[in-house]
């Protein structure tokens, strides 16, 4: 049947037809909700992620409160690059305080 045809006939759809489309939009539907809800998931997943990670990066980088390491130490050898000699045979150890958390730290020389 042409275009012309359909547009003038009297005839409309068939119930078969409207359950079919009624189907598919169902199903659109039901998708933009699944995707809409992980989406949500994912964002307050992120959320938490972040509130943890800028926490641990403030604590860094403040150096307010030292994580509780006992022994904390960090060996140097020192090379004296005018000179051209080489580094000490033996390091030299000092003892530090470590901060930070979650994988984020940093650290300072005890006093």
């Amino acid at each position: 049947m042409s275009v012309t045809k359909k547009i003038h006939s009297q005839r409309g759809e068939t119930l078969v037809e409207l359950l079919a489309s009624i189907l598919i939009g169902t199903m659109a539907i039901a998708l933009l909700l699944g995707s809409v809800a992980a989406a949500s998931r994912i964002d307050a997943q992120t959320k938490k992620s972040d509130a943890a990670y800028y926490q641990a990066l403030s604590a860094a980088e403040k150096q307010q409160t030292a994580l509780s390491m006992p022994g904390a130490r960090v060996s140097v050898r020192l090379l004296n690059l005018m000179a051209g000699t080489p580094p000490a045979q033996n390091p030299r150890d000092f003892a530090i305080e470590v901060y930070g958390g979650e994988g984020i730290y940093s650290y300072k020389l005890k006093t």
